[in-house]
């Protein structure tokens, strides 16, 4: 779902008019009903990664409750690093995976590595995504 288009305009006034109408008449559905917003604009786009954000939210969540119960800063800062984990594993594992295959290649050895499949493709992008630079 691109922000430019009627789908999103249909979405953003679905949400908008649900989240105006739950803060005023059903208080206790707002953020629930945000949530399932949210979710389901991430499984349009992809359901893998809507399922990766459900467990970086309950990570997030799980280390909340210890740290509000007073567990201390070790916590807290596993929180963190478990986030900045997921999210270098996520977004930047391709990239450097590209990136040695290829220096590999350079060397002449990237066919070998990838025969033995070493370095499988972690991520694809969604269909119907253009990169920026290819127009």
């Amino acid at each position: 779902m691109l922000f430019p288009t009627g789908i999103f305009a249909l979405f953003f006034a679905v949400v908008f008019l649900g989240h105006w109408s739950l803060v005023r008449f059903r208080p206790a559905w707002d953020k629930p009903f945000l949530l399932a917003a949210n979710l389901a604009f991430c499984a349009f786009w992809s359901v893998e990664f809507c399922a990766a954000l459900i467990l970086v939210g309950l990570w997030a969540w799980g280390i909340g409750l210890l740290v509000c119960k007073g567990r201390g800063r070790a916590w807290l800062w596993l929180g963190i690093a478990g986030a900045l984990a997921w999210l270098s594993w996520f977004k930047y594992t391709n990239f450097f995976l590209q990136e040695l295959v290829a220096r590999l290649d350079w060397l002449g050895l990237g066919p070998i590595v990838r025969a033995a499949h070493f370095l499988p493709q972690l991520h694809t992008p969604p269909v119907g995504w253009i990169p920026s630079w290819e127009g």
